[in-house]
């Protein structure tokens, strides 16, 4: 496994997965600009390389992530109200409106694999992965609103969507913990697992992500992802284009081919 190292945010390639590691533990990875900026330059660069076929974002430590680090962002303030104002629009348009829109328009699938602390930004972050799978220890909180602020990073419209308006505004009204059993069970998360197997279970659906087509799952992300700001006649259209896009690839004669051979398709 090659390694980049920072402060911030480890990248480790592995194969064709990448993972990348939120590393502030003693902060239970609490998200600072440079740590940021860490992790959107690791995404873009994963984002063109063709030959990661998936995703693995996690935290190091207890914790999978405890949002913005205020402590940090707080020495950054100006107390007059303007520039108060001016400082969290700019932090939430420039900066935490970067990560979601990102994860989403990548070509890869992306697993959060969480435990303890999935907090605030750490929630906005795990949502905006294409599947999350969990430890037992883990617990998920759309806590703005103790602090008189608003889920940002695309919590509101991920959250919404995943489990509807109902669990939703319960949720960031409230502002209280939930556990991983709860998440699974409202649609929340995928799947919850025993603390000591988080890694094996993670890399072992990461290794089945990593073993179909490039193409196909691109094609199925942007169609999901797509799918509520789309009619059904918008849908098909997009189904269409798609379906001719694999039909060209290569990946597709190696399918048709294994199947009809009786084996095992190599979309390597």
């Amino acid at each position: 496994m090659s390694e980049q190292q920072s402060v911030g945010v480890m990248k480790e390639l592995a194969g064709p997965i990448a993972h990348l590691v939120l590393n502030r533990p003693e902060q239970r990875n609490a998200m600072d600009t440079q740590s940021l900026e860490i992790l959107l330059r690791h995404l873009r660069e994963i984002e063109h390389d063709p030959a990661i076929r998936c995703v693995i974002l996690r935290g190091a430590g207890k914790h999978f992530m405890a949002g913005a680090d205020m402590k940090a962002f707080k020495e950054s303030i100006d107390h007059s109200k303007v520039a108060l104002r001016g400082l969290f629009e700019d932090h939430v348009l420039r900066d935490g409106n970067r990560f979601p829109q990102l994860m989403e328009r990548m070509p890869q699938p992306i697993i959060a694999s969480v435990r303890g602390g999935v907090i605030g930004g750490g929630l906005a972050m795990a949502l905006s992965a294409d599947m999350i799978i969990a430890s037992d220890t883990a617990f998920f909180s759309a806590s703005q609103v103790n602090l008189g602020l608003v889920p940002d990073g695309g919590v509101t419209w991920n959250l919404t969507r995943l489990v509807g308006p109902r669990h939703a505004k319960k949720l960031m009204f409230l502002g209280e913990p939930m556990s991983a059993v709860e998440a699974e069970r409202i649609g929340l998360i995928n799947q919850v697992v025993p603390d000591a197997d988080l890694e094996s279970a993670t890399l072992e659906l990461a290794n089945k992500l990593a073993a179909k087509p490039r193409t196909s799952l691109s094609s199925i992300k942007q169609l999901v992802n797509d799918a509520a700001r789309m009619t059904i006649a918008e849908a098909l259209q997009r189904e269409a284009k798609l379906v001719g896009d694999c039909v060209s690839h290569k990946d597709f004669n190696e399918g048709l081919a294994a199947f009809l051979e009786k084996r095992k398709p190599d979309f390597g």
